[in-house]
């Protein structure tokens, strides 16, 4: 078990960095794209026309 909070942040933080690592190498390995998106308001704009809306809970 890690000893902190801010341990266990840095871990997830490494571990998700690896993974978006690894994922580009491959897209590129395969020709494809890979975009990584600031996940800040994902959830509420329409990926077509890119209108922000509130989503009730």
């Amino acid at each position: 078990m890690l000893e902190s909070s801010g341990n266990s942040r840095n871990t997830a933080s490494a571990a998700w960095n690896m993974f978006t690592t690894m994922l580009e190498y491959k897209c590129k390995r395969e020709g494809t794209h890979f975009v990584e998106v600031d996940p800040a308001g994902t959830t509420k704009k329409c990926a077509s026309c890119g209108v922000a809306t509130d989503k009730p809970l």
